[in-house]
């Protein structure tokens, strides 16, 4: 082997230092990537929880709605109208619609009272 040849072979690594470079290149870079994916699954469940917290509120708010409706309805319900054990008594002669209903049925079909059957 020439002197050329030789420091050619000192200067340049040998593909055993070169497998073992690139092993420790790869290993770093997986380091990183776990770390990034650390970093990632870190935001997530961040955000999930800060979703199951909106989630939680929206729950209560629509309870709250409806409950407001229950008590609305329920409201309405005792307002003009005879309430039975059951709810409402059809058999009452005043519904909050009553008028309304009256002045229709004279206008469109002529009709002044309704039959004692349809009155309960």
């Amino acid at each position: 082997m020439s002197r050329d040849e030789h420091e050619k072979a000192i200067s340049r690594p040998s593909t055993s230092t070169r497998t073992e470079q690139h092993a420790l290149i790869r290993k770093q870079k997986l380091k990183e990537d776990i770390a990034a994916a650390d970093a990632e699954i870190q935001r997530y469940e961040e955000e999930v929880k800060s979703l199951k917290a909106l989630i939680s509120l929206k729950k209560d708010e629509r309870s709250n709605f409806v409950k407001e409706l229950a008590t609305a309805h329920a409201s309405r319900l005792g307002k003009g109208k005879a309430k039975g054990k059951q709810g409402i008594d059809y058999t009452a002669d005043e519904f909050e619609w009553s008028h309304g209903l009256k002045a229709k049925m004279k206008e469109v079909f002529g009709i002044r009272e309704f039959r004692l059957c349809q009155k309960g």
